[in-house]
């Protein structure tokens, strides 16, 4: 589920406002440049370049994005609240913050690509409260589903993978972030997470 955190607030929006100003705090020192909507296809790019050797790292990628304009905060969640990510404006710029719950390098990439998706088409809305992402596949928003089809298609475009989702065994033979692609093959139910190519792929992150 997603919702905009309001005045009339359960335990569970307790605990998101809790952890939401846990990421405040974390971005509070973050030196981040102007922010230009173009600065988006960048950082996609960039994604897509750090995801394609399975690669992640918590500073590069802060560094990358507050040179882009959008502040950054990768913090854990509190038990309970299923929180995936959070997309708000602050001071007239964006801000993302990111829960550690994501175990595999496509899953943490897509949640962070479903941010960056917000931040294309939800700026305004994001003004009057933080959009939160829960682990719910019962989201029935509008504009959270299109920020879920905008990660999607970041990842890998739909009519490549429309075209290629029938061979997946031929993965090796494609030009593309194959941890990307599995990730949409599972979550289209086309294999298994438990699948051999879906664990080779889209392994475990390093947790050097």
């Amino acid at each position: 589920t997603t919702r905009l955190v309001g005045s009339e607030m359960c335990i569970r929006d307790r605990l998101l406002a809790l952890w939401l100003e846990r990421c405040n705090r974390i971005i509070e020192n973050q030196k981040v440049e102007e922010y230009n909507k173009e600065n988006i296809n960048i950082l996609v790019k960039f994604i897509k370049s750090e995801a394609s050797t399975n690669s992640f790292n918590e500073e590069k990628l802060i560094k990358e994005f507050n040179k882009n304009g959008i502040f950054l905060a990768i913090e854990d969640d509190l038990k309970g609240t299923k929180v995936r990510g959070a997309f708000k404006v602050l001071n007239d710029k964006p801000a993302i913050f990111l829960t550690k719950k994501h175990k595999r390098y496509a899953d943490i990439y897509f949640a962070l690509l479903h941010e960056l998706a917000h931040c294309k088409s939800d700026f305004n809305r994001a003004k009057s409260g933080s959009i939160i992402a829960l682990n719910d596949e019962t989201e029935t928003e509008d504009y959270e589903i299109k920020a879920d089809k905008q990660a999607l298609n970041w990842m890998i475009d739909d009519k490549l993978y429309d075209n290629i989702k029938i061979n997946c065994n031929n993965i090796e033979n494609y030009n593309i972030v194959k941890s990307f692609f599995v990730y949409r093959l599972a979550k289209d139910k086309i294999i298994n997470y438990s699948n051999e190519l879906y664990q080779k792929y889209n392994p475990l992150i390093d947790k050097e």
